[in-house]
């Protein structure tokens, strides 16, 4: 059976049913597995949270790609603020 195979078939449900308790219960979750590089699965329920919960879920759904991160933050920044030194230099920069 593939590594893929054992996520669909057994680690997938039992995200599920974590899933649907936090969401029941209102809490954030995120479960991010990854079975070879680039091939993975997500499992998220219970809404955003805390800003360490924005930022893992965004890390999550960036896919590794640094620049889908900080913009996606920078994006939230702008409706919530921030007081974060590295987006404010980025803000200086812009025209």
């Amino acid at each position: 059976m593939s590594k893929e195979q054992v996520y669909d078939d057994e680690i997938a449900p039992l995200l599920l049913k974590a899933a649907k308790i936090a969401q029941e219960h209102e809490i954030p979750f995120l479960a991010v597995a990854e079975w070879e590089p680039g091939k993975i699965g997500r499992t998220q329920a219970g809404g955003l949270g805390g800003v360490e919960m924005v930022l893992t879920i965004a890390a999550a759904h960036a896919d590794g790609n640094i620049d889908s991160l900080v913009m996606g933050m920078a994006r939230r920044a702008k409706t919530v603020g921030h007081n974060s030194v590295v987006l404010a230099m980025l803000e200086q920069d812009r025209p």
